[in-house]
């Protein structure tokens, strides 16, 4: 559910969040990012399957807003990443999650990758 009355998403922000929460749809995201981590004996910030999805919806959300000639920021900025995984973790997500995005690694490649570089 998400609140029309929010000021925080009116305009391109509420399509990103649409976006986001369609996104939960995935709950085998969490699944895989667990099972990723464990497979690599890596322990992961509880909530980086959720920055993941964070991560996806800003990232497509400004990839299509650019497509139609509009520049957009993602709502999730660093300190949302910092606070839910820690810092430097967002750079972590763009670096091994991206490539799967552009359709260049599978989802298991990307997860691990990502999940490796906690280590």
């Amino acid at each position: 559910m998400i609140s029309s009355a929010d000021a925080s998403y009116h305009g391109h922000r509420g399509l990103e969040i649409l976006c986001h929460e369609s996104t939960h749809g995935i709950a085998a995201l969490f699944k895989a990012v667990s099972q990723a981590a464990a497979e690599q004996k890596v322990t992961v910030p509880p909530q980086l399957w959720h920055a993941v999805l964070f991560y996806t919806a800003g990232e497509f959300t400004t990839r299509e807003l650019k497509a139609h000639g509009i520049d957009y920021t993602p709502n999730a900025d660093e300190s949302f990443y910092s606070n839910i995984c820690g810092a430097g973790y967002r750079d972590k997500i763009v670096e091994h999650w991206t490539p799967h995005l552009d359709g260049t690694r599978s989802i298991p490649d990307s997860l691990s990758a990502l999940v490796v570089a906690f280590r």
